[in-house]
């Protein structure tokens, strides 16, 4: 199985064996515990867990795809490069037509109603389209269907362009963030909100610090 890391040590406890691209080890290493052992101050299902730091996965893989079949079913995990984080990957289910991020410690990559915690996601987003989805069960949000990537695609691009353009007007880094204003997220402290605009048609990408036309 590849699940959350705050739900690894849950399953592996009932005999299931995590499974991650080789990165999340490495972003474990670069990131933790310290990142870990704040969330658990502000968290309860993390604070509950008595642990000090990530459970890593039990079995990594190296080469994309990787494949687990048996007689009726083949699922396939792919490494389409660095989105959420350095190890982002997704899980192809060809049986049943359905995809989902698949690594622990990266299911920001693909959402269906809350901001995606991506930088660098829009061409990992455009090869994830390439495939022949139905049915695509995201990281944050319930099941939906494969035009969420292409809303969130859209969300991301809209995202980008009005920064850029912001800068291009000559606005600061202040100008477009209140630094006085702050809110906690994993661990670090990050401005709350933004005088940047998007419009109605990505609502469903925006949180509470974005403004929507």
């Amino acid at each position: 199985m590849a699940i959350t890391r705050t739900e690894n040590p849950i399953w592996t406890q009932a005999g299931a064996t995590t499974l991650a691209y080789k990165g999340v080890v490495d972003e474990m290493k670069r990131y933790e515990p310290a990142r870990w052992q704040a969330t658990a101050k502000g968290r309860q299902d993390v604070g509950e867990l008595h642990l000090d730091a990530p459970e890593p996965p039990k079995q990594t893989f190296d080469k994309s795809p990787f494949i687990l079949k048996d007689d009726s079913r083949e699922v396939r995990f792919y490494y389409l490069g660095w989105a959420h984080t350095r190890a982002t990957a997704l899980s192809i289910c060809r049986k049943r037509k359905c995809s989902a991020p698949a690594m622990p410690w990266s299911t920001g990559l693909i959402t269906s109603r809350r901001t995606p915690t991506s930088a660098t996601g829009p061409p990992v987003v455009r090869k994830a389209q390439k495939f022949d989805v139905q049915h695509l069960l995201p990281g944050h949000g319930g099941p939906s269907g494969k035009e969420v990537l292409e809303g969130q695609y859209q969300y991301m691009a809209l995202l980008h362009k009005a920064v850029d353009d912001a800068v291009k007007q000559g606005k600061k880094l202040t100008d477009i963030v209140d630094t006085g204003s702050t809110k906690m997220v994993y661990g670090n402290q990050v401005p709350a909100t933004t005088s940047i605009t998007l419009p109605e048609k990505v609502k469903n990408w925006v949180d509470l610090s974005l403004q929507r036309t």
